[in-house]
């Protein structure tokens, strides 16, 4: 009985390892979706990466360029120091601002996402301020496609590219198995019936 207990578990541990790595594989060819919260912010979505950090290195090979920029970051990052890391490529592209004359020389505009201040002088246009607010939240959550990432901006000026990060599960030790609770169960009835006699 112990011994088909100890096949069940090493049945279900292959399993997860086949759907870990082809969950993984989805993860890192995955490309981002967007769509806009209950504030109208716009949301940036992609799945996240959950494996071991060594596995991650290993697939090199297959990894975007955003993909390498973040395992670059990883290099002197000790595995069991690392819970999770995210790396976001943005951009910001600003268009059709009109400014108001501000004195002779000088052009500017303020709202909340954004500000700015020009300077015209004859045929040189200097732009002396540049000033963009943005709140961005990163979210790491679970859902029917495995464990995604979200990336959250409130300024409509700033666009998140692309988006990838890495999960690592906490490592499950054998004594919280399943299959080591079952044989200690079985082992301590066995132990009782006898000492019973």
């Amino acid at each position: 009985m112990f011994l088909s207990l100890f096949q069940c578990n090493k049945n279900r541990v292959v399993e997860q390892k086949l759907e870990h790595t082809y969950s993984n594989i989805e993860a890192l060819t995955d490309s981002i979706h967007y769509y806009e919260n209950a504030l109208g912010w716009e949301v940036g979505e992609k799945k996240l990466y959950t494996r071991d950090l060594e596995e991650f290195k290993a697939l090199a090979a297959i990894h975007t360029p955003n993909q390498k920029k973040l395992a670059t970051q990883l290099q002197n990052v000790k595995e069991k120091d690392l819970k999770a890391a995210v790396q976001v490529q943005e951009k910001v592209q600003v268009t059709n601002l009109t400014s108001t004359k501000k004195d002779s020389a000088t052009y500017g505009y303020e709202d909340p996402n954004i500000s700015f201040q020009v300077t015209v002088q004859d045929t040189t246009v200097t732009l002396d301020t540049l000033t963009l607010l943005n709140d961005k939240t990163v979210i790491l959550k679970d859902t029917k496609k495995g464990t995604v990432v979200s990336v959250v901006n409130s300024n409509p000026y700033f666009k998140t590219a692309d988006i990838d990060g890495i999960l690592v599960p906490e490592k499950k030790r054998f004594y919280n198995s399943k299959a080591f609770k079952a044989g200690l169960f079985l082992a301590g009835c066995a132990l009782g019936v006898h000492l019973s006699r």
